[in-house]
């Protein structure tokens, strides 16, 4: 059995780990507005953290991108919204770890006890479903009802935003009026216009669902894309390249 490193062995470019992390979950306690320059959001870009027991440890939000997380235990651990883009992640127990939103684009998670297939996608596999899309205007907001059709590419890579390469728009809503729309307006932020009865096809569409390239950003549940409206989150996985067909 392979034996585990204690936080408070390990030291990142000469600083400790346990303080790394005691530094970001202050932080991270914090409103955004009143974090002083004292306190660090963990920065543990391309870090060596093999073999390392990080169970339960609160690293919301954190840099972990490149990290070499081979073998460690991250079970029950708070990795929301964390950036673990290429981390190496083989033989991880992941058991419990809470990965809501987290960025997993060209993680290596072989041989984690978490396999890729078993993080739930947030969108059926299969089959037709009803999703929301948003667009955001300096004095207006929308959120679009979709239709994604069965033949439709869909991915997702456990948070609650999913992307697709097709949908039709079914109905649009002014936030501001709750009045349902025949159209959108056009925006500096996102060019297109969306009308009901539009069908969007996007030719460009990455089917690694840990990618975040290509296709149209979408919630199944219509609360979800309403807080991605007011987080500016991108409508589009990149800037599109779609085809668009009248039903």
């Amino acid at each position: 059995m392979k034996l585990m490193r204690k936080i408070e062995d390990v030291s990142i470019n000469g600083c400790s780990l346990s303080t790394i992390l005691r530094n970001h979950a202050e932080w991270n306690s914090t409103y955004l507005a009143k974090k002083p320059m004292s306190m660090l959001r963990a920065d543990l870009y391309g870090a060596d953290l093999h073999s390392v027991d990080l169970s339960g440890v609160d690293l919301h939000d954190a840099i972990l991108a490149t990290a070499n997380l081979h073998h460690a235990n991250l079970s029950h651990a708070n990795l929301r919204e964390a950036d673990l883009r290429g981390a190496d992640l083989r033989d991880a127990n992941l058991y419990m770890a809470n990965l809501f939103g987290a960025l997993l684009s060209g993680a290596d998670l072989k041989g984690a006890n978490t396999e890729p297939n078993e993080i739930a996608m947030s969108c059926p596999s299969e089959g037709s479903f009803i999703g929301w899309t948003w667009q955001d205007e300096m004095f207006r907001h929308y959120l679009i009802k979709l239709q994604i059709p069965e033949e439709a590419k869909r991915c997702s890579d456990g948070s609650p935003v999913c992307r697709c390469n097709k949908a039709s728009v079914l109905d649009i809503i002014e936030c501001e009026t709750s009045e349902h729309k025949a159209e959108t307006c056009r925006c500096v932020t996102d060019p297109k216009r969306w009308y009901v009865g539009q069908v969007v096809q996007v030719n460009k569409f990455d089917d690694n669902r840990w990618s975040h390239d290509g296709g149209l950003n979408f919630c199944v549940d219509k609360h979800d894309a309403y807080r991605c409206l007011h987080a500016q989150v991108p409508t589009w996985a990149y800037q599109p390249e779609e085809e668009e067909v009248d039903q």
